[in-house]
């Protein structure tokens, strides 16, 4: 089939794909299935030339197996995910390859920097009684001769920090690298230890 479907917060369109149910009541596919799609629209995020396959388990457990589609001139997969469809309970694998860094920035609100530069990594998120969280996870710049970083911090870095103090001096420093930074290496960790939640940044 091919259908578009509609609502304010989301639309799909060139959907194609057989799917095949072993029960309706409870709801069951039999086996894995895959479906494609041309364009997927959520809010102000479109991914393009998707596919993904999944499985629906009698006690509501959708499972996907695998997906993948592109954004911000890269990909977007999820791997090994799953929630329940009469639940909140939520997780959600996933993975980025070669994706646009500029494009990444953009769409965080109150992000004023600039990367010439794309990213790839694995990022796993959970929800659990209402509430998102992730897991171990990382991503980070992919290898360029012309990777670049730009961030005016306008003081951020030195604000309360005594003038003339050696710290302040070290942060100064940084904050003038950070105007216009050659880039060797980028990374960010989002690491779990226990009830502990850090996410952590390593430049060079």
């Amino acid at each position: 089939s091919n259908v578009s479907i509609l609502n304010k917060e989301l639309s799909v369109t060139g959907l194609e794909g057989e799917i095949q149910f072993n029960s309706l009541d409870p709801l069951e596919t039999n086996g894995t299935q895959t479906i494609w799609f041309e364009s997927l629209q959520a809010s102000d995020v479109e991914l393009k030339d998707g596919n993904f396959s999944f499985q629906i388990l009698p006690d509501g457990t959708f499972l996907i197996n695998e997906g993948n589609a592109i954004l911000y001139d890269g990909m977007i997969g999820l791997m090994e995910s799953s929630f329940n469809l009469y639940g909140e309970q939520m997780r959600i694998n996933t993975t980025i390859k070669e994706m646009d860094g500029q494009k990444i920035v953009d769409f965080i609100e109150g992000l004023e920097v600039e990367v010439n530069g794309s990213f790839s990594g694995r990022i796993p998120f959970t929800k659990q009684e209402g509430k998102w969280d992730f897991e171990d996870g990382y991503l980070q710049l992919d290898p360029s001769s012309n990777a670049k970083l730009k961030y005016k911090s306008n003081g951020f870095l030195t604000n309360g920090i005594k003038e003339g103090s050696a710290e302040y001096k070290r942060m100064k420093m940084t904050e003038l690298a950070l105007e216009d930074l050659k880039l060797e290496s980028l990374r960010i960790s989002f690491e779990v230890d226990g009830d502990k939640r850090q996410i952590l940044g390593a430049i060079r």
